[in-house]
């Protein structure tokens, strides 16, 4: 396959008509934005509480992990007593690896300590982690992960804890199944809590999307910008004066992968966006 310039800008609605869900990319970014009501639908059934008011909702929020390196999670949620909940949600199973979950508990360790205080392992916070599979292969709808002494059990900052949950677990007769059922669901009429189907119509209008895809427009921007970074410092070690371009596509690429493993894009969509044979594009994936 010959190999074409590839595109510098990316579009949501060129890889359409593509039903989106509340799980996907972006969708989450739009949909609960300042959505404190559908917020806390989504994290009672998780939670396994109601007696709790969501304070507020910051969407696509960078934060610094160990290494200098930072991840963008989907939510951050704060409850009216101070206590924090980040959400994550992984369309793909091989998106999060369990072991990257140790990474995590420094993140709740940072954010047990508020700003211009001490840190404080009482302060509440909880990383919910959701996936399109079972992380852990048990069977489980949920999964509470926090540090223990082996052999003992004791627990370690009880307060701080990652929650993973399996969005293909879906069971009609609780409330927690439901959740999940919802959050799938590409059909709005199809779903069964109000609030949600709301979200659902919301990102499926026109206005949702061009909202997604200003969201994506800014990932872009990062990922080039990062990209291009890498690629120039690699070049003055190497004596290249190609690095800005190569940091380009770099960026794009990673782009492309994002929309294709979201469900975004055809695999012959993706192919012929990067301008690859499908060798080169299964090379792709497995390398990125």
């Amino acid at each position: 396959m010959a190999r074409k310039k590839l595109k510098t800008t990316l579009n949501i609605e060129d890889y359409g008509p593509h039903p989106f869900c509340l799980m996907d990319d972006y969708a989450m970014t739009v949909a609960f934005r300042n959505n404190c009501p559908a917020v806390k639908e989504v994290l009672a059934p998780i939670l396994g509480r109601n007696d709790f008011t969501v304070k507020s909702v910051v969407t696509q929020r960078a934060s610094l992990l160990p290494q200098l390196r930072s991840v963008i999670f989907d939510c951050l949620i704060e409850f009216k007593d101070g206590s924090l909940v980040d959400v994550e949600m992984q369309n793909e199973l091989s998106g999060m690896k369990k072991e990257r979950l140790a990474l995590y508990f420094h993140h709740l360790a940072l954010n047990a300590a508020k700003k211009g205080k001490e840190y404080d392992p009482n302060r509440p916070v909880i990383l919910i982690v959701i996936c399109r599979g079972d992380m852990f292969h048990h069977g489980e709808p949920l999964y509470e992960a926090q540090i223990c002494v082996k052999g003992h059990g004791d627990v370690i900052a009880s307060n701080q804890r990652i929650i993973v949950a399996d969005a293909l677990h879906q069971d009609a007769s609780t409330e927690l199944g439901r959740l999940m059922a919802d959050l799938t669901c590409v059909d709005p009429g199809q779903m069964h809590n109000a609030h949600l189907r709301g979200a659902l119509e919301m990102i499926q209008s026109k206005k949702g999307r061009i909202t997604m895809n200003e969201a994506l427009s800014r990932d872009i921007d990062r990922l080039v910008q990062e990209a291009t970074m890498q690629a120039k410092r690699k070049a003055l070690k190497e004596g290249e004066k190609k690095g800005e371009e190569k940091g380009v596509r770099k960026g794009m690429v990673l782009m492309v992968l994002k929309l294709f493993r979201a469900g975004k894009m055809t695999e012959s969509e993706a192919m012929e966006e990067l301008g690859v044979s499908q060798e080169e594009f299964e090379r792709l994936l497995s390398s990125n």
